[in-house]
This record gives structure tokens, sequence and C-alpha cells, in this order.
């Protein structure tokens, strides 16, 4: 059986301690056909309102997102922008971007509201 992966964009709920309150936010589940569970990071993600964003960011960037996600970095989603020198491999966003660039490309999706780091 050829092994098919895939996300998608999902309404989640998570407990803020510090408020005592359940709050709904949007993040990603990665679906494998291989296992029987879907995997859901924590990265990336948004608020309610920002979902179509969410959206965008995955339509572009799925194939980073599942690679990054494949290679056993899920503990680290800052290393998703950032070139691995000591593997001397690239993940994710990073192929497209100056390293001075990191930071203005995580501060417009976080303009834009999409939260990865």
């Amino acid at each position: 059986m050829r092994e098919i992966r895939k996300i998608k964009v999902c309404e989640s709920k998570r407990y803020n301690h510090s408020t005592n309150v359940l709050e709904e936010f949007c993040s990603i589940k990665i679906i494998d056909s291989q296992k029987k569970d879907p995997y859901f990071p924590v990265y990336p993600f948004s608020d309610l309102e920002h979902k179509a964003v969410l959206q965008e960011f995955v339509d572009l960037y799925e194939q980073e997102l599942l690679e990054f996600y494949k290679n056993g970095w899920n503990y680290n989603f800052a290393s998703f922008c950032i070139v691995n020198d000591y593997k001397n491999t690239i993940y994710g966003i990073s192929r497209d971007l100056d390293l001075s660039m990191v930071s203005r490309f995580r501060d417009r999706w976080f303009k834009k509201g999409v939260v990865f780091h």
C-alpha cells in the first residue's frame, strides 16, 4: 500500500491554566495512511478568526511541513525555518529564504494571524 500523507486544518481546544478558560483555536492535523491515529503538532496554529490564513500557509508549504514532520523534528518547530548545518540538510521554508529573512518571514505570517514560533 502506498503511503498517503496530508495535512488538514482543524478547530481545536486547549485549556488556559492562567485564566481557567477552554480556548478554541485552529491547528493542523497530519494524516498518515500508515498510522492509525493522526498527529497534531503544536505549530503552526491561529485563532479561529484567521483559519483561512492558516489554510493558506498550509497550502503554500504543505510538502515542506510534511517533510519536516516526517524527519523527526516534531519537538522543535523553530528549526523549521533554519538550515541544519550539523546534518548538512535544509528543512522547510528555509529552502526559499536567506537566513537573514527568517525573522521577517515569521513576522509577516504572524501579522496575518499564523503563529509558528
